[in-house]
C-alpha cells in the first residue's frame, strides 16, 4: 500500500475520517488512474475515464477534505492585518501522474493570475464561494500570425518574442452550490485566471500531469484584442512575465484532511 507523499505514512484513520475519506479517496485513486492511461494509444479510454473523474469531482465538498470554513474565515483576518498573502495553496496529493490541491482566495476580487498549465490536463471545482474564470486557447504555435502594430507599439522590442497569440473562450461564473466543474487541456482554455466573487472562495484542483522543471507556470497579461482579417476573428495577444504579478502572494497549509492511499 503506497500512501501520498503529502500524507503521514504511519498513521491510520480515525473513525471521524473514515466517514469523511471515501469521496476524496475515491476521486484521488481516479485521477491516478485516469493520467496514467497513455492517451496517445488508447484516446477514447482516456477520454471515457476523463469524463468519470469530472463528473465524481463534482459531487466533491469542503467537507470531503476536513475544510474548516470558520477557521479559514479566522486566517484571513490576521492575513488581513498583516497585509502578506491573499493567496493560501494547501497540497493534497501527488504523483507522477497528478497533482490534487487547493487554492484558498482570501478576499473578494482576490485572484490567481493569468496562467497556463503546459501540456497538462485540469479539472477545477469550487467547493467554497464563488468565483469567476476567464480562460483563453492559445493558437496552433506553428500558424504564421502576423504582429499588428497596436500590439507591436504596445510592447518593448524584446518583449515580442514572448507574445502568445490566443483565443479568448469567455467568463465563467461558479458558485460552491453548482456541479460545475472546469476542464482544461493541453490545446483548449490552457490559459486562464480565477478571480473570487463576493468574498472569499476555495477551488479544488486536479492537475494531470503535474509541474515539473519542463513543464513550468508562466504568467500572463492582456495586452490588447485586435481583429485578424485574415482569420476573420479577434485575436488576443497576452505577453508572458518575467515574474508573477505583484498583488499576487501565495503562502501555503498543511492539509489536514484524511489520509489517501494507493495499493
Amino acid at each position: 500500500m503506497i500512501c501520498c507523499p503529502t500524507c503521514d505514512m504511519t498513521s491510520t484513520a480515525t473513525t471521524d475520517e473514515a466517514m469523511v475519506q471515501p469521496m476524496a479517496q475515491s476521486v484521488a485513486r481516479l485521477a491516478q488512474m485516469t493520467f496514467t492511461i497513455n492517451r496517445l494509444v488508447a484516446e477514447d479510454v482516456f477520454n471515457e475515464s476523463l469524463n468519470k473523474l469530472k463528473k465524481l469531482l463534482s459531487q466533491m465538498t469542503h467537507k470531503d477534505i476536513n475544510l474548516d470554513k470558520e477557521l479559514m474565515n479566522e486566517s484571513l483576518i490576521s492575513r488581513l492585518r498583516s497585509r502578506r498573502c491573499s493567496v493560501t495553496f494547501v497540497p493534497i496529493c501527488e504523483t507522477q501522474h497528478f497533482q490534487m490541491c487547493c487554492f484558498a482566495l482570501r478576499t473578494n476580487r482576490c485572484r490567481i493570475p493569468l496562467h497556463n498549465h503546459p501540456q497538462m490536463f485540469g479539472l477545477i471545482k469550487v467547493i467554497y464561494g464563488c468565483v469567476s474564470v476567464d480562460n483563453y486557447t492559445a493558437l496552433p504555435v506553428d500558424g504564421k500570425y502576423i504582429l499588428p502594430n497596436d500590439v507591436s507599439k504596445r510592447v518593448e522590442r524584446w518583449q515580442r518574442d514572448f507574445l502568445v497569440p490566443v483565443i479568448y473562450n469567455g467568463k465563467t461564473t461558479i458558485d460552491s452550490q453548482s456541479k460545475e466543474v472546469c476542464v482544461l487541456t493541453p490545446n483548449q482554455r490552457n490559459y486562464h485566471e480565477v478571480v473570487a466573487i463576493d468574498g472569499p472562495a476555495v477551488i479544488l484542483d486536479i492537475l494531470g500531469p503535474p509541474y515539473r522543471e519542463d513543464r513550468e507556470c508562466h504568467y500572463y497579461k492582456v495586452v490588447t484584442t485586435v481583429y485578424d482579417h485574415r482569420l476573420q476573428r479577434d485575436i488576443t495577444w497576452l505577453l508572458e512575465l518575467e515574474d508573477p504579478p505583484e498583488d499576487y502572494r501565495c503562502d501555503s497549509l498543511p492539509y489536514m484532511g484524511p489520509n489517501i492511499y494507493f495499493d
